[in-house]
């Protein structure tokens, strides 16, 4: 999504009919592995890894809450992980604007973006924020928590484009852990960089864990 000072004036011609993104029969699973499943020429996740499926564990034991809860409170202030590289590719792209009806043409046509701000197709700036969850389901699994719900954010900056092509990951620091009712609210401190080294997002993002 732009502001309308980067779109300008313009006339809407036809609307572009997207690639169909309707549903996909999945190859049947031979084997208990835990990797999830990919479409090969896209890279879009078909199936998630077992592991999000699963009961928490740490070190393989199950994690009682209330102990999880005591030694997040003891890594206040500690990186808790970087993520894996995800490519960015404008499969990715043209999906999330079908799931969210954000056809702006710079995320979804690059004929067109090439002539826009930023010379190319650039990834949706809340598809790099969605993205968290995926980053933090990759780091956090030591934490030991089984019931996480996004409470919000307190602060969120779009730092940077990120283009088609791009491989981008997160970067975790706990801040704080406060109580709330039965569970508690993790506050993460949250940079997305893409590669090289180029900072693209960085937020403040509250989760609410519960037993």
């Amino acid at each position: 999504m732009f502001h309308a000072s980067a779109r300008g004036p313009q006339t809407r011609g036809p609307r572009r009919r997207l690639p169909s993104l309707g549903p996909r029969l999945l190859p049947p699973r031979t084997d208990d592995s835990r990797e999830p499943l990919y479409e090969p020429e896209s890279g879009l996740l078909l199936s998630p890894p077992r592991r999000l499926l699963e009961p928490g564990t740490n070190g393989g034991q199950v994690v009682d809450f209330n102990e999880a809860i005591r030694q997040a409170e003891q890594r206040v202030g500690d990186p808790i992980g970087v993520s894996e590289w995800l490519p960015i590719t404008q499969d990715r792209i043209t999906a999330f604007g079908g799931l969210t009806l954000d056809f702006d043409p710079h995320h979804i046509d690059p004929q067109q973006a090439a002539h826009g701000p930023f010379g190319e197709a650039v990834a949706h700036g809340f598809m790099v924020l969605s993205l968290l969850t995926h980053f933090l389901y990759e780091v956090s699994a030591e934490l030991g928590f089984t019931q996480n719900v996004n409470y919000g954010f307190d602060r969120v900056r779009f730092l940077a484009p990120v283009p088609v092509g791009s491989q981008i990951r997160g970067e975790f620091i706990l801040n704080s852990v406060r109580p709330r009712g039965d569970g508690a609210i993790l506050g993460f401190g949250v940079r997305v960089r893409r590669d090289p080294d180029v900072e693209v997002l960085a937020a403040d993002w509250l989760v609410l864990v519960l037993p």
